[in-house]
């Protein structure tokens, strides 16, 4: 079966529904929905360019004048891939950022950093997360490249991959990777040709146009047609944007299609009339269309001409006999009433994908805590929440994979490593969650909750090191009350010792690193009971 030559001749609802008595996994159903799914994004789904429009447009009974006048889709696949992958890489630790890796060691993390710099990770981890938030799949390829002794991962259109076979548990035990390509032929003219690489544990083999070709080079330097597969495992992951039980995922946008395309439906037939309202037809009475109607722009034998006299500028002017009348035809229109319902449709839209409200928050963060504003779009982070725990285990995978490829291969910064370290447990990390939101608290708010804390200073000590991020040393002095509490940022406050808490000297934590002095159950349950109070408090 050939990717490129399926393509979309005609509009199925069924190939977008994401459930299995549709072939929701069947390559033919999903390489037509790929497009279709772009489409949306680009807002060209109603438009000629695309030759399947019509067939689109007559299965949701729109109107052929429809105009994408509102594309959430678009918005709400930059919001996904800004609040999964955004953001910059910690290129010295991995310890924060974009992908803060927990588990590694410095061996690992050194690897894995090697990795993320060949595969310029700073860039394509955002492609990677906004493919799979509109396509709801994206492929991830480890090119092994032997002679610049590097190995690499690629953000791999999923469109371009057929025959995939998983494993139980979602690993790809072969599969093909298709498309078209240029190749220069031996007239020295280049051409488009159909590329093809098969791939299991076994081996791999690759084609030109359905026959064998060897677009491959070796080790040793020879051009070869296949060769054997040494790591043990297809250096491929298909990674889902929304699980919904099939082989293949959903993305961020396939329950609204109906809503979207209703919104701009109702929303394109308002702004006609609305512009027949401003530009209306008139009906003449009493007029005798051939001898009493004299229309500019055109001579007695109704034929036209450029003559200055006879041409009118945007407002045409009309002459007719003594008692003509003159009515207009513009037509009545609900305007309010119809843009309300457009307005109602739009927040149905939104409470099918709630993190389209999340633009709002810069007109409601006024007065309102971190923590207030999250707990108001629980809904939205859950959504995002789930979307990010999927792309990170497929880029976990595929990271995995390229350390043992690069340990196998004896690349630079790979030592150690090898097809076995997986499972040795070599390669055991996962990638911390981010928040969706900003720091729970502004320095402003930190400064009050130390003001509120009770006679306890286990519970201090803790918010100090914890939430402030202040070292264990400056939080006992603190606490002693023998300086002020500093806070840095922007409108910083300075607490002199006297507003602080009345914590007698001495009482400061225990020097165990960051715990808190006391029963630590005991201590994060306070604690967790003030900063619960001061958010409900704003």
């Amino acid at each position: 079966m050939n990717a490129v030559r399926i393509g979309v001749t005609t509009f199925k609802e069924e190939h977008i529904t994401p459930e299995e008595q549709f072939g929701w996994d069947n390559d033919p159903v999903r390489l037509n929905r790929y497009p279709v799914y772009e489409a949306l994004r680009d807002n060209t789904v109603c438009r000629d360019i695309q030759g399947w429009s019509r067939t689109y447009k007559r299965k949701y009974d729109l109107g052929k004048h429809i105009q994408g006048i509102y594309n959430p889709v678009g918005r709400a696949i930059d919001l996904n891939a800004s609040k999964t992958m955004g953001g910059m890489i910690d290129w010295e630790t991995l310890k924060t950022g974009a992908i803060p890796i927990v588990g590694a060691d410095d061996r690992l993390t050194e690897a894995l950093l090697q990795v993320m710099r060949w595969s310029k990770m700073g860039q394509t981890k955002t492609l990677y997360a906004r493919q799979a938030a509109t396509l709801g799949d994206c492929g991830l390829w480890i090119v092994d490249d032997p002679d610049r002794q590097k190995v690499r991962i690629e953000v791999l259109h999923p469109g371009k991959v057929i025959n995939v076979k998983f494993d139980g548990v979602g690993n790809v035990n072969s599969a093909s990777i298709e498309y078209e390509r240029e190749w220069t032929g031996a007239n020295g003219k280049e051409q488009t040709v159909l590329y093809r690489m098969d791939v299991d544990k076994e081996g791999f083999a690759t084609f030109k146009d359905d026959a064998p070709f060897a677009w491959h080079t070796n080790a040793r330097g020879q051009e070869v047609v296949d060769w054997p597969n040494e790591y043990g495992f297809v250096p491929l992951v298909i990674a889902n944007f929304k699980d919904v039980g099939l082989k293949f995922g959903a993305n961020c946008f396939y329950a609204s299609i109906n809503k979207i395309n209703e919104a701009n439906h109702v929303a394109s037939r308002l702004n006609r009339g609305i512009g027949k309202a401003a530009d209306p037809p008139w009906a003449a009475t009493n007029v005798n269309i051939d001898s009493d109607l004299v229309i500019p722009g055109q001579l007695d034998d109704g034929t036209s001409t450029t003559e200055a006299s006879a041409q009118s500028d945007d407002t045409p002017i009309f002459g007719f006999p003594k008692d003509s009348t003159l009515t207009s035809m513009a037509p009545d229109i609900d305007v309010a009433g119809i843009s309300k319902n457009i307005q109602d449709i739009l927040q149905e839209i939104e409470h099918d994908m709630p993190e389209l409200a999340m633009h709002r928050l810069r007109d409601i963060t006024g007065g309102l805590s971190g923590i207030a504003i999250r707990n108001m779009f629980t809904d939205a982070s859950g959504r995002l929440n789930e979307a990010m725990g999927n792309l990170d285990d497929g880029l976990i995978r595929a990271l995995q994979m390229s350390v043992s490829i690069g340990g196998h291969r004896r690349y630079d910064g790979f030592a150690g490593f090898d097809p076995g370290s997986f499972d040795r447990g070599d390669l055991n990390f996962y990638i911390k969650p981010r928040d969706i939101f900003e720091d729970g608290f502004t320095p402003h708010e930190r400064v009050q909750i130390i003001q509120a804390l009770p006679q306890n200073p286990a519970a201090a000590s803790h918010i100090l090191v914890n939430e402030l991020q202040i070292s264990q040393e400056d939080a006992d002095t603190i606490i002693a009350g023998q300086v002020s509490l500093p806070v840095q940022g922007e409108g910083d406050v300075i607490v002199q010792p006297g507003q602080q808490p009345a914590l007698t000297a001495g009482q400061g934590a225990t020097d165990n690193g960051n715990a808190p002095a006391g029963d630590d159950a005991e201590v994060t349950a306070q604690v967790q009971q003030i900063l619960s109070e001061v958010a409900v408090a704003a």
